[in-house]
């Protein structure tokens, strides 16, 4: 596939050769489509070389059309990257998360629909109480698309978040500038707490006033201890997202169930992503704290989100 006699000349078999190529590994194929992400390669490459953006439907309609070489070549790269287990989101360099584009790199972690779930309960939950929130915390910022999300519906909110990585506050600010047009160098409504170690996630917030009307998180909540991680996730996404510390899955939930209720108004509210096989343990952390909880289920009906709130 790496000879010019064999580049695809148009849409049509720039997405026969990527979705031939990748399923020439079926251990990286057994759940995802090969197809679906042919298309969405097809795309990028396109739009790394053009500039320009298609939708599927754009990619149905140029089906006979060329596909221009410097795609083409690109495509066969990332292709081949693709079966050596480097992850679709670093290839094409961005997530879709709600309605937005966020831009990715193996140092955040990559959005999931799982964390759409909490986006949503936070809007859904804030709406049905008639609240137009202020200000908000989140730990454990990111890419910054939860903050972010939050941002575009409320336009008099201001976020504080936490996070421990330089380049995932780097990659943040440049999604908050793209998408909010806020200040690339962090002076707007998104503003980003640096934290000095991954147990002191808190601590940045404690110079701040907040009386916070929320706080929302998806911390690190893995083990490597009980094997959770998939292969090619634990080889290109940061650790520093994906596992507890000292291998305590529960370690941030209990310390945002004791010290989060200083940083929260009087009925403010904490909006937790949970792993849904430990979701009842992290609720009875709450509990115990004096919280009141209900948990959300996500598409696939499991224990996905937890709302916590003090009377």
């Amino acid at each position: 596939m790496s000879g010019r006699s064999v580049l695809p000349k148009s849409f049509f078999e720039a997405i026969l050769v990527c979705t031939q190529s990748l399923r020439s590994d079926p251990s990286i194929f057994v759940r995802q489509s090969a197809e679906a992400e042919a298309e969405q390669l097809v795309s990028a490459a396109y739009r790394k070389v053009t500039g320009v953006s298609l939708t599927r439907f754009d990619l149905l309609l140029r089906a006979k059309e060329a596909y221009p070489l410097a795609a083409a070549e690109l495509l066969l790269v990332w292709c081949a990257s693709r079966r050596e287990g480097k992850l679709l989101q670093h290839l094409t360099g961005y997530q879709v998360f709600f309605d937005h584009e966020y831009e990715v790199s193996p140092q955040v972690l990559i959005p999931r629909p799982e964390t759409e779930c909490l986006v949503l309960t936070v809007i859904q939950w804030l709406d049905a109480q008639g609240w137009s929130p202020s200000i908000g915390m989140e730990v454990g910022l990111g890419s910054g698309a939860i903050s972010i999300e939050l941002l575009s519906r409320w336009k008099g909110l201001q976020m504080l978040a936490s996070e421990l990585s330089s380049g995932a506050i780097e990659c943040a600010l440049r999604n908050a500038a793209r998408i909010l047009g806020e200040d690339a160098s962090g002076v707007g409504r998104l503003k980003v707490l640096k934290v000095d170690s991954g147990e002191n996630v808190l601590e940045p917030f404690l110079g701040f006033a907040l009386g916070a009307d929320f706080l929302v998180t998806n911390p690190p909540y893995l083990t490597r201890s009980l094997n959770e991680v998939e292969v090619d996730v634990m080889a290109h996404e940061p650790h520093l997202a994906l596992f507890a510390p000292d291998s305590d899955p529960f370690f941030f939930y209990r310390k945002i169930a004791t010290e989060g209720k200083f940083f929260l108004k009087s009925n403010g509210v904490v909006f937790a992503e949970l792993p849904h096989e430990r979701a009842l343990p992290i609720v009875e952390i709450f509990q115990k704290e004096g919280w009141n909880t209900e948990l959300v289920l996500d598409l696939s009906q499991r224990n996905r989100v937890m709302i916590a709130q003090r009377d």
